[in-house]
């Protein structure tokens, strides 16, 4: 468990299966260690604690002294310093944001109802589901009425079956698209988009596409675009592709020398060999550029690590706290150990608290404009204004 010395934020890894006194310890263990009643608990869990979302609300209002709740379930979790993959566990972030406005909305009607329209919101963090609100989530409706905010979070995950994904308030489970919590007043909310791919092959201009499917790159079958892709690269490199080439879908047309980071990642979820259609994660723009992307560990760190030196850089003032969602594709698929972002993560920020989990895509911003990410690590640094 880590605090902060201003005593903001508190937070906590519980490596464990569902135990109702272990999550009442820690919820009080958190409330007293905050000094105070947390204005916002953030609470990640594993599908396993789904039977016991009652209980769990219960520990963190009662023994956690929480007024306001927002959870979600996660097939891995973070915390200071580690990471859980395939295995059971509970990350909590407990916030204490004195003069700052923190409004949960849980669904489409309420963003269009909120408090914050009427202010500069600091930014929201969204929890959503990918099985009601779309492979997008929705993004659209905050980028259109929050222009410039930054959303972070992503889409929930967990076990093979529906009933494995699940949001949360306070009020328990929600059968909603996503919930979210918005920030204004005396807190600043810093993004984070730290990608873990680099392009490869030659930059083309998507001619042909019906939603989320390429019909045509540059005229040309987009499945034989990817093999002649894969096959050039050099031989050394051909066997760690295998599984570990994506879309990139450039956020900006007026690059000259394409790089990390001038693309959103779009994972390849089918084809059809008969005419060489490509399936990707969200529907991509006729003119649009798409670049294939190898996953690699070594960019994924030194993304990461540039992302922190970036905030690091922007002032004297340390960070609270942060939110982080992971891609699935990353954690020891990616590094071939588990931990290694929340390492890198300790390593530069120090014990920052922190809470998150690896999601099925990503929410951050590029360029002032939000987007679903894959095979990233997005988040959100908080600080005091």
């Amino acid at each position: 468990m880590s605090t902060p010395p201003a005593n903001l934020a508190v937070s906590c890894l519980l490596p464990a299966s569902w135990d109702e006194a272990s999550v009442q310890r820690a919820a009080g263990e958190c409330r007293e260690r905050l000094g105070t009643a947390p204005d916002l608990v953030i609470a990640l869990a594993t599908s396993d604690y789904r039977p016991h979302l009652a209980g769990l609300i219960e520990a963190l209002r009662l023994d956690g002294r929480a007024g306001r709740i927002i959870g979600a379930s996660g097939s891995g979790l973070f915390g200071v310093g580690r990471e859980i993959e395939n295995a059971s566990g509970l990350s909590l972030l407990f916030l204490s944001m004195p003069d700052t406005t923190v409004e949960i909305l849980d669904g489409r009607c309420e963003l269009k109802k909120s408090r914050l329209l009427d202010e500069a919101p600091a930014g929201f963090v969204v929890l959503a589901d990918p099985l009601l609100s779309g492979l997008q989530g929705p993004l659209r409706e905050f980028n259109a009425l929050f222009p410039g905010v930054p959303v972070i979070g992503g889409m929930v995950s967990g076990g093979p079956s529906e009933q494995d994904l699940f949001l949360f308030s306070g009020d328990g489970n929600l059968e909603e698209p996503f919930v979210a919590a918005g920030f204004g007043g005396n807190v600043r909310m810093e993004p984070l988009v730290a990608q873990s791919c680099r392009p490869i092959g030659e930059p083309l201009v998507v001619t042909g596409t019906r939603a989320n499917v390429v019909h045509s790159i540059a005229g040309r079958s987009p499945y034989a675009v990817l093999e002649e892709t894969f096959t050039s690269l050099e031989e050394a490199f051909r066997h760690s592709a295998e599984g570990n080439i994506f879309a990139g879908l450039a956020v900006r047309e007026e690059v000259d020398d394409f790089s990390t980071g001038d693309f959103v990642i779009r994972n390849i979820v089918g084809t059809d060999l008969s005419d060489g259609k490509l399936v990707l994660t969200s529907p991509p723009r006729v003119g649009q550029t798409l670049q294939f992307q190898l996953r690699d560990a070594a960019v994924a760190e030194h993304s990461l690590r540039g992302e922190l030196r970036r905030l690091s850089g922007a002032g004297e003032d340390a960070p609270f706290a942060g939110l982080f969602c992971g891609g699935i594709g990353r954690g020891a698929s990616l590094y071939g150990d588990s931990g290694r972002d929340v390492a890198i993560l300790e390593e530069i920020l120090g014990p920052v608290p922190l809470a998150g989990w690896f999601g099925n895509g990503e929410f951050g911003p590029v360029g002032g404009v939000n987007y679903r990410h894959d095979q990233a690590l997005c988040g959100a640094l908080f600080y005091r204004v």
